[in-house]
């Protein structure tokens, strides 16, 4: 098969910038075509965090709850920063009213959920990242399964104050790591 031609940023440099080299020309040993696109992505982001700090941003796997005005955007820049795994949790569907505050939605979005209007539009620029779209309100009975997978953290971008105070329950009673 003929190798994908991969477009190199000139300013970006490391190691990340090698590989996306090497891969392009067909010489990284193990390296697909899709990696070194995402080396490549996620190049600038290494230059800060570091290469161990990229693997573990990328490696994690994140659970955000309401995926409305806040959440879409907190959503989004998880998976552009490389996240690879996201779980995504909202009952309610996209609004002509919420297009206003969603990061992604569009009018042709109007009556989709939120979750899947959200990884939809992920998918386009992420497509190695996993979206598990939760298209239902959180609840206290719900929270185990919601939150289940061994989270490295949550990320809360919910609304609605009882809702927020039973997802930090369940997450203190569970040591599970939230951002709020």
């Amino acid at each position: 098969a003929a190798a994908r031609e991969v477009r190199r940023d000139p300013a970006a440099s490391g190691s990340a910038g090698r590989a996306a080299d090497a891969a392009g020309a067909g010489v990284g040993a193990g390296t697909t075509d899709e990696d070194a696109l995402v080396r490549e992505q996620v190049s600038r982001n290494e230059q800060f965090l570091g290469t161990d700090g990229q693997r573990n941003l990328e490696n994690a796997f994140v659970v955000v709850v309401g995926v409305g005005g806040v959440g879409s955007h907190c959503a989004h820049f998880l998976a552009r920063a490389g996240v690879r795994r996201l779980r995504v949790v909202d009952f309610d569907n996209v609004t002509l009213s919420s297009l206003n505050r969603h990061a992604v939605a569009g009018r042709e979005d109007v009556g989709t959920p939120k979750t899947a209007a959200l990884a939809r539009h992920i998918h386009r620029f992420a497509p190695h990242c996993q979206v598990d779209c939760r298209a239902e309100m959180f609840t206290e009975e719900r929270a185990a399964d919601l939150l289940e997978g061994s989270p490295a953290f949550v990320v809360d971008c919910i609304d609605d104050r009882n809702t927020k105070v039973a997802l930090l329950a369940f997450c203190c009673i569970n040591k599970i790591p939230l951002l709020s």
